[in-house]
């Protein structure tokens, strides 16, 4: 069981998040974004709220929404995301014939930063996130696979800036390659994820890593944590615990003590439970 002191503490935080620290939301942003990227009749139903605040570059590409239906609301830009404070300022910039694809359940926290190249496409696929403060940089596909967290201050860039130069080979290597991201990837803050990069199902990046690499060409199973600079294997057989009630349940199990839980037999584990 919880102690007083705990509950108390937990109440306050909440109070806090809710009352505070809780960007509102921007009408006239959330309106001008909605008839300015989606159909007509999809934007008259609001369904793209905007938290906090944003400036636009260019709003010279769509957005494009795959659901089944389309409601008021559906989706939050600049919600916070973690709980954490973000007093930046979110950038979107949609040049001339690029795709922002997005489905149910897509989050996007305050404070990101994402650019697309003309004709780009950057899919974020069921209930997948990004958390505050991320960047994106746009310049081919990048692909973002369902449950997939892309935690606070993450960098996925599928570009690299400027061409280098062999001296001894006199080649110049491509800059600007897609990027793949499985489902229930969960990115742990401050990964930057480079050009080329493909990332399995259910892969655990550990915090401040360097993915550079096509890892589903080399690790063919999921459950597998990456980490380092650049990131390499760590271990198998890993899982993020998705289920809402599952982490309310540890939360009050190490509240009371700090020793390892060596068993899921007493709890519904069941590694497909979504968030």
């Amino acid at each position: 069981m919880l102690s007083l002191e705990l509950l108390i503490e937990w109440c306050l935080v909440r109070f806090n998040r809710l009352f505070f620290f809780h960007p509102k939301v921007s009408f006239f942003t959330t309106l001008w974004f909605n008839f300015r990227v989606l159909p007509f009749k999809q934007a008259l139903k609001l369904p793209i709220l905007m938290y906090g605040k944003w400036s636009f570059k260019t709003l010279q590409g769509k957005v494009k929404i795959d659901a089944d239906s389309i409601s008021h609301g559906m989706f939050a830009f600049g919600m916070d995301t973690a709980g954490y404070v973000s007093s930046s300022i979110s950038t979107l910039s949609l040049s001339k014939g690029s795709l922002f694809k997005i489905s149910t359940g897509v989050r996007i926290g305050q404070g990101v930063s994402i650019f697309f190249y003309p004709n780009s496409i950057l899919s974020m696929n069921i209930n997948s996130s990004l958390g505050d403060n991320v960047k994106i940089i746009c310049s081919k596909s990048i692909e973002i696979g369902a449950h997939s967290d892309i935690t606070w201050e993450c960098q996925v860039m599928s570009f690299n800036s400027h061409y280098i130069v062999d001296a001894c080979t006199e080649n110049i290597k491509q800059i600007s390659n897609s990027i793949y991201i499985g489902d229930y990837c969960w990115i742990c803050n401050r990964t930057t994820i480079m050009p080329g990069t493909k990332i399995p199902n259910r892969t655990i990046v550990v915090s401040n890593s360097l993915l550079s690499k096509d890892y589903t060409s080399m690790y063919h199973e999921d459950g597998i944590m990456l980490g380092g600079c650049p990131a390499k294997f760590i271990k198998k057989g890993v899982y993020r615990i998705y289920n809402r009630e599952i982490e309310s349940w540890l939360h009050r199990h190490f509240a009371e003590t700090n020793d390892e839980y060596r068993s899921l037999s007493s709890i519904p584990f069941d590694r497909n439970a979504i968030k």
